[in-house]
């Protein structure tokens, strides 16, 4: 018996003994569980749903592996261990759902099928530097971009490149109009001594988003965005960019206000947070922005608050009521 279970058995060109193939198996349900939260989470997070499609075809191919693998090995299939995550739904592709996004692929030459392909590869220029605050980081520029983009790697397989320079792309059609976007800079934050727990920063003083490349899969932004129920006003993939987008806004208005009316900078700014402070408070609750906005808008800097309403204003009408406010030059 013992010598039956030390005899290994092959499964694509390797060999298992009985002891590492249940090892094996166990590794490919956690990841089978690992997959179908990543969906659950995409789906509640009101993620593309041809980026749901993909997660779910990748569930369907694993489930495949597993059932071979277990067949191979001669072990029996233990999907309840999967199961007991005690997410309810369907996790896999339906043949609809398929035909929609390979009808998509065929129809949209430009953003979904550079996903799909990952023909975006990113082409650095020359070694420069650029401005934190707390020191200077050596980065590349990324020539082939369609934004300014730099990085502190030039490896042209980046992860965090590429995902940037995806969701700048789908962030466009939730930007007013004139909008500018900033120098972007894709960097890791540890290293390069900027906040290590947190995904974005923009910096008023340089002008620069940075981007934490940490988080280099839309997955891995889901997770930070959704760590706490309520906290975070955009709960998708998007969410950083918006929100450190919605920072730069906000300076922009002050900036221009300033201008318009010939006043320094901290009168204008007195303005502008005098403003959204008098709504906030006619609502007359002192849950109004945790309700209606999110619990991070809640720290009462108009800052946040302009950070967390650019976010959502879309689909927010207190959110594009507060935007208003900000960005009013009267």
């Amino acid at each position: 018996m013992i010598a039956e279970e030390n005899t290994p058995k092959e499964y694509l060109g390797k060999k298992y003994t009985t002891y590492e193939a249940l090892q094996a198996q166990r590794k490919m349900e956690t990841r089978m569980r690992k997959t179908r939260q990543d969906i659950r989470l995409m789906q509640d997070g009101g993620a593309d749903p041809q980026d749901i499609v993909l997660k779910k075809a990748k569930y369907q191919g694993q489930m495949q592996t597993y059932k071979a693998f277990a067949e191979a090995m001669d072990l029996p299939e233990q999907m309840e261990r999967v199961y007991q995550d005690g997410l309810r739904g369907k996790f896999t592709p339906t043949k609809t759902e398929l035909a929609r996004v390979e009808k998509n692929v065929a129809k949209d030459q430009s953003e979904f099928v550079q996903y799909m392909s990952n023909s975006f590869r990113p082409r650095y220029g020359k070694e420069g530097q650029i401005p934190t605050g707390v020191a200077n980081i050596n980065v590349y520029k990324v020539e082939n971009s369609e934004f300014d983009i730099v990085a502190d790697t030039n490896n042209k397989r980046s992860m965090a490149v590429r995902l940037t320079e995806k969701n700048l792309r789908r962030i466009q059609k939730y930007l007013p109009e004139g909008f500018e976007l900033p120098k972007i800079a894709v960097v890791d934050f540890k290293s390069n001594r900027l906040s290590p727990t947190a995904i974005g920063g923009y910096s008023e003083s340089t002008g620069i988003m940075y981007i934490n490349s940490k988080y280099d899969t839309n997955e891995k932004i889901f997770e930070f965005v959704n760590r706490s129920t309520g906290r975070f006003a955009n709960t998708t993939e998007l969410a950083p960019y918006l929100h450190e987008l919605g920072h730069k806004y906000y300076y922009d208005c002050v900036k221009s206000l300033a201008k318009q009316h010939q006043i320094s900078y901290n009168a204008a700014q007195k303005v502008i947070d005098y403003r959204v402070y008098r709504y906030i408070a006619a609502q007359k609750s002192e849950n109004f922005l945790r309700e209606n906005i999110s619990q991070y808008a809640d720290t009462q800097k108009v800052t946040e608050i302009c950070a967390e309403s650019f976010s959502v204003m879309k689909n927010n009408k207190i959110a594009e009521k507060i935007i208003e406010l900000v960005s009013q030059e009267e």
